[in-house]
């Protein structure tokens, strides 16, 4: 029992740890819209965020990614840079909470 806790606890961390270099990359990417005009892929990929931060439990952020998906086509740059920065916020606030409830289960 012990040995599969440990091995459930591993697939977590990893899962986890690709959801957060795909986020990282993610909000850097849509920082560099802010003054680009590429709405097909800001669209894109806040659609996958979405999916991916709702797999994992994170409501809030892949609620501000439908946000983002839902108004690529018509978002300004003001606008899209408000969401990527409540976006940012929502992440590393799910970020703590998820590694304080990893410490605690380990």
């Amino acid at each position: 029992v012990a040995h599969d806790r440990q091995v459930v606890l591993v697939v977590v961390q990893e899962t986890f740890a690709v959801f957060a270099r795909e986020t990282e990359s993610r909000l850097a990417l849509f920082r560099q819209f802010t003054e680009g005009n590429d709405r097909q892929l800001i669209e894109i990929e806040a659609h996958a965020l979405k999916g991916s931060a709702g797999t994992l439990g994170a409501s809030k952020v892949s609620d501000i990614a439908r946000s983002i998906e839902q108004r690529a086509v018509g978002i300004s740059a003001d606008e899209l840079r408000d969401a990527v920065e409540r976006l940012d916020a929502a992440y590393r606030k799910m970020r703590r909470e998820f590694e304080a409830d990893l410490v605690r289960v380990a």
